[in-house]
């Protein structure tokens, strides 16, 4: 696969990922335990763009992990660009406005920064740092962080195990005239 089209391919799954958790048993009670409103189901749209950014660092660590080291740097940069890209393209379409991306892309770069740090302490410390992003406590209960914790870990093999069966097809050179 090409840059772009593992890139875009990744967000699709990401776009997937976050549709199955809306719809599941599990994230309503997460949701009321966190004390995130929802409206038939569906939690309020900054709860929304946080489990987004989520899914999206989990979905980014497993490009990262199963093609450390042997693709790292160019190939590896381009497909987290196109990627990004995808799901910066699809939220404009689903009306975030050119004036609040930038906002939205520094968030994510700060929630990188966040998940990647509490995962080196521990999937617990992951849990409860995606827990304290998603809803209103400073605190959040043992069991939504083991959920939180967990939906990652349901993302990070099963995608690594794909990736790591792929090869990252270098962008054609422009032919000579």
């Amino acid at each position: 696969m090409t840059r772009e089209e593992l890139g875009a391919h990744v967000a699709h799954m990401v776009w997937e990922s976050l549709t199955d958790l809306l719809l599941s048993d599990e994230s309503s009670r997460l949701f009321s335990d966190l004390g995130v409103s929802t409206e038939d189901g569906v939690p309020s749209d900054s709860a929304t763009k946080e489990l987004l950014i989520y899914l999206m660092w989990a979905h980014v660590r497993s490009i990262r992990q199963a093609f450390h080291p042997r693709a790292n740097g160019d190939p590896v940069n381009g497909v987290l660009g196109a990627l990004h890209r995808a799901i910066y393209e699809d939220l404009e379409k689903r009306g975030i406005t050119a004036a609040e991306l930038p906002i939205f892309e520094q968030r994510v770069a700060a929630r990188y920064f966040d998940y990647h740090h509490a995962l080196e302490e521990s999937p617990e410390v992951l849990g409860r740092t995606a827990a304290r992003h998603l809803g209103r406590s400073d605190e959040p209960t043992p069991e939504s962080a083991r959920i939180l914790a967990s939906w990652a870990q349901e993302i990070f093999q099963p995608l690594q195990d794909f990736l790591e069966e792929l090869e990252i097809i270098p962008p054609e050179s422009p032919r000579p005239k």
